[in-house]
């Protein structure tokens, strides 16, 4: 079974590094990028994920902001903020909203243990 992942971050850097990870959990993992939310939400009109792994810092609005658009058309996906922004305050909102948290950078047991069920 294919799983579905949304990278959204603005750092193409980190887009390839969080690839390399996950690709290193699981190669069952098919893996579409976004640089910033506008970009994710249009992908999301006409695709569909089960993973997004969401930066929390991007120009315009942030990982945060683009869950709170999606999540109402996505209740399925799972979401998780990867982002080296550790404030308490970004973690409880994203905790309210149903959003896991995962600091930068991201080791590889973090991620399998975040999205490592799903190649079950």
């Amino acid at each position: 079974m294919t799983v579905k992942v949304l990278l959204v971050d603005d750092s193409r850097v980190s887009r390839m590094g969080l690839k390399k990870a996950i690709k290193g959990v699981s190669q069952e993992f098919e893996i579409s990028e976004a640089e910033n939310a506008d970009v994710a939400e249009a992908y999301l009109q006409d695709n569909t994920a089960d993973i997004a792994l969401i930066d929390f810092n991007m120009p315009g609005r942030n990982g945060l902001e683009l869950v709170e658009a999606i999540i109402g058309q996505h209740p399925d996906m799972k979401y998780v903020l990867v982002t080296a922004n550790i404030q308490t305050s970004i973690q409880e909102k994203a905790k309210g909203l149903g959003v896991e948290f995962v600091g930068k950078p991201v080791n590889a047991s973090q991620l399998a243990e975040v999205i490592g069920g799903f190649c079950d």
